[in-house]
């Protein structure tokens, strides 16, 4: 007998929250209703995901430079759990 289940389509999707100042939120909601008289839709939710997006390969950057500067050579960025 064949499957029943199909594979998704959509990548899958966790919510996660994130504090803001009051004075962002208030710029996001003031954004989000001019959009919408003109027709636009400004979605935090694509702007945070791009935003990030961008930002864990420079995170990613950043720590192994550091860990460079700190003195800790690729040898023991492995695992070595078994030496």
């Amino acid at each position: 007998m064949d499957t029943v289940h199909t594979p998704s389509v959509t990548p899958r999707m966790r919510t996660v929250t994130i504090t803001l100042p009051d004075a962002l939120v208030a710029e996001i909601e003031m954004t989000k209703i001019r959009g919408r008289a003109c027709g636009l839709e400004f979605s935090v939710t694509e702007v945070c995901k791009a935003a990030l997006a961008d930002a864990i390969p420079r995170a990613r950057e950043e720590f192994l430079q550091r860990s460079d500067i700190m003195g800790h050579s690729q040898r023991y960025r492995e695992n070595h759990a078994d030496d």
